[in-house]
């Protein structure tokens, strides 16, 4: 069985990594959609619309202009669109998941005795893909 590092994991978007990532998270789901009818004995699915939310935390840097600012701009703005075209969450250079998304929230910390911290959310849009080279 092969493993990974957590250390070697990022995010970019558009090809650009995302400065001081701590961690990531992805959840992509698909809605199971109840097809039970009268007369069945149990309830039976099936599949829906794909969908999913990712999050990941980095320590919050101003001075990343095209990684954490460009998302920070995107929900500051109140640009209705909000896409992100491509936006990779990496288990190495090869290893991701990828695709477009809408940044749905950012949420930035700061705590004495620690680094500020900066939460990124994103639902996903549109069709996700699992690159494994």
């Amino acid at each position: 069985m092969t493993t990974y590092r957590g250390q070697d994991g990022s995010v970019s978007l558009a090809g650009t990594a995302v400065l001081e990532v701590q961690s990531w998270s992805s959840n992509p789901t698909l809605e199971a959609l109840d097809d039970t009818a009268m007369g069945d004995v149990a309830r039976t699915f099936k599949g829906g619309l794909a969908n999913g939310t990712s999050r990941f935390t980095a320590h919050f840097d101003g001075g990343d202009t095209s990684g954490q600012v460009a998302l920070i701009n995107e929900i500051l703005s109140g640009t209705p669109d909000g896409t992100v075209a491509d936006i990779r969450f990496r288990v190495s250079a090869t290893k991701y998941l990828s695709g477009a998304a809408v940044i749905t929230g950012i949420n930035v910390g700061a705590a004495l005795g620690a680094i500020i911290s900066a939460e990124f959310s994103v639902q996903h849009s549109g069709v996700w893909a699992l690159t494994w080279a």
